[in-house]
């Protein structure tokens, strides 16, 4: 029950509250990432910019 309740609350305060751009162009980068199988940018740090191959299995 607890489950299902939680499930509820969670799509009403997505549905009510506003997305933050900032965050929607990160989860798109990810999403284009995943697709071309690579890690995604970082954004601060030694590796900012240099994607990598995904060698794992999934």
């Amino acid at each position: 029950m607890g489950l299902i309740v939680s499930l509820l609350v969670h799509v009403l305060v997505s549905r009510l509250r506003p997305s933050d751009p900032a965050e929607l162009e990160r989860v798109t980068e990810l999403c284009h990432a995943a697709r071309a199988r690579t890690t995604p940018p970082a954004t601060t740090g030694a590796r900012a910019g240099t994607p990598e191959p995904v060698t794992g299995p999934f």
